[in-house]
């Protein structure tokens, strides 16, 4: 997936809408400048800061979160599944959770920083144990002490999810040759002007006269000789 497109496009929007403000306060339209290369350097937030402030760079870690832990992904019997525990009210939760109440009052993992310390020590003793159940079984335990969880999901699984469903993310449009075709619906969700509704993608050049005619004004004439050219 494009992030850094996608995370570059949003900041376009927010920039628009930014400059119609200003102009509707009475001030004049702007150049709007938007950089696949600022948007990235952007996003890194806490990994840029923490070298800006301090002159470490940040270790690939992976799915972790630095200095939070637990934070990470866990393999369990039928896949993985994410976990969050990082405060230390949430850790006794989930020290209770995993049925080892002791980590919470051991003295290597009884605070954050000593978690964050000690994580390769936490990592060997909470594996094996993530290892021995499945994701429903780990994911109804950590759920009853209200433990941050998910599964990792497939892309099928993700779009099947019974939150994603009762969303409605995915919508199904009639298409003139696929017969029905799945889109994924907007994440926007807003009350008093909701999307009526989705329209399949045209064909390649289905849409060609409209704009020549509609928004460059071309006389029908001009069209014929274009299609024979």
């Amino acid at each position: 997936v494009h992030v850094v497109d996608y995370i570059s496009s949003q900041n376009a929007v927010i920039a628009i809408l930014a400059a119609l403000r200003h102009v509707r306060e009475g001030g004049r339209g702007t150049h709007i400048d938007i950089s696949l290369l600022d948007a990235a350097l952007a996003s890194m937030t806490t990994a840029a800061q923490r070298w800006l402030m301090s002159g470490e760079d940040q270790a690939r870690i992976g799915n972790r979160t630095p200095g939070s832990v637990v934070s990470r992904l866990f393999a369990c019997q039928d896949g993985r599944i994410s976990v969050s525990a990082s405060s230390d009210e949430d850790f006794r939760r989930f020290a209770r959770a995993v049925g080892e109440l002791g980590l919470a009052d051991d003295p290597r993992f009884s605070n954050r920083a000593g978690r964050a310390a000690n994580e390769a020590d936490l990592d060997a003793l909470l594996e094996p144990l993530f290892a021995e159940a499945s994701i429903a079984d780990w994911l109804g335990r950590l759920a009853t002490e209200r433990i941050v969880c998910a599964p990792v999901y497939d892309m099928h699984q993700a779009l099947e999810d019974a939150q994603a469903v009762a969303r409605g993310m995915v919508v199904r449009v009639p298409h003139e040759k696929a017969g029905e075709l799945g889109l994924l619906a907007s994440p926007l969700r807003m009350s008093a002007t909701p999307i009526a509704g989705y329209t399949a993608p045209p064909a390649l050049g289905a849409d060609t006269e409209a704009v020549l005619t509609d928004l460059l004004g071309m006389p029908s004439e001009r069209i014929a000789e274009l299609k024979k050219a």
